[in-house]
């Protein structure tokens, strides 16, 4: 998204030190045309509607005269619904000092920051996602959603380990872990990314069953200079009281010419306890038109189909309209 530099640069003294502080305002927006069935259940019950979609990201950053910087950001579309203030979604703080970093609040954990998702080029409503997609995010969330994740970049290593507290006092912390490497081989940049997160739950009040819980995963992305691009990953998910692990395999491919983007994704769980044969799987179809000036016009398609014990369903869905950056 673009920036906007709300408040020009204030300096403050204080002990000594003085620093840089910036205020930007970020936005964007989404409108047109969606239908289907999302995720397999009737989204409109068959009927065609106009979908709308705004955002506004208030980013505050700051720097001292040592070098450390830090900042906050929030997210204007989401809101603190709980009673003591900690489930704070939409809101993340973080410093800088280095190759350091630090970011507490609303992000993603170590696994998901090193292992890559699929999707390349993005639709409004999300439709690029499907039953068959992950977002890799692994266990981030399942206690208050409040993470720290500190990482070190080193060349082409960066390493990232995380951590979130389970506010009720009953689950081990979820620990997280992941590295990614990055190396230009004849002409292509390459990315390998690997991640693992664990907990132990003690309690079902997260609807998770008590004992071990963990992810581990790695994917490989390309960036080719002619424009294409592609994904790939595979994870491993082992939870309490299954007797198989559940895994998820994906591809991604994109591609980009001038102001054309085309790409399509395909992933599929499978051998989730009990159940015979692939679960849930589903791709997708996404093109994108930059009109330039940060409006860019979004179509996409996806199906998918979900299979549990003998009952297959299958769903569609599809969108169509512009998104804009402010």
């Amino acid at each position: 998204m673009k920036s906007i530099l709300f408040a020009t640069s204030v300096l403050v003294a204080s002990a000594g030190m003085a620093s840089a502080q910036y205020v930007d305002v970020a936005g964007s927006a989404e409108v047109g045309i969606v239908g289907g069935e999302r995720y397999g259940t009737p989204s409109s019950g068959g009927v065609d509607q106009i979908f709308t979609d705004i955002e506004v990201v208030f980013t505050m950053t700051g720097q001292t005269d040592n070098g450390l910087s830090y900042g906050a950001s929030v997210d204007l579309d989401e809101g603190d619904d709980s009673f003591d203030g900690t489930d704070d979604d939409g809101a993340t703080w973080f410093l800088v000092y280095g190759d350091y970093r630090l970011d507490v609040g609303d992000t993603d954990g170590a696994f998901d920051a090193a292992v890559a998702e699929t999707s390349l080029v993005g639709t409004i409503n999300d439709t690029e996602e499907h039953l068959g997609y992950s977002g890799n995010s692994a266990l981030d969330g399942i206690y208050d959603g409040q993470i720290a994740r500190l990482s070190r970049s080193a060349g082409s290593v960066a390493g990232h380990v995380s951590v979130e507290v389970d506010d009720m006092g009953e689950s081990s912390p979820v620990y997280g872990v992941g590295f990614t490497y990055d190396r230009r081989i004849a002409g292509v940049d390459v990315r390998v990314g690997v991640g693992h997160q664990r907990t132990v739950v003690d309690a079902d009040d997260y609807g998770f069953d008590d004992g071990l819980h963990t992810v581990a995963g790695a994917s490989v992305s390309t960036s080719h200079e002619n424009g294409l691009r592609t994904v790939a990953s595979y994870v491993e998910y082992d939870q309490a009281n299954w007797s198989k692990t559940m895994k998820h395999s994906a591809i991604g491919v994109g591609y980009t010419r001038d102001a054309l983007s085309v790409a399509a994704n395909y992933g599929i769980y499978n051998d989730f306890d009990g159940v015979d044969g692939p679960t849930s799987r589903g791709y997708a179809f996404a093109v994108n038109y930059d009109l330039g000036g940060g409006l860019v016009a979004q179509a996409g398609f996806s199906e998918s189909d979900l299979k549990v014990d003998g009952f297959e369903h299958e769903g569609d869905n599809y969108s169509l309209g512009v998104a804009m950056a402010f």
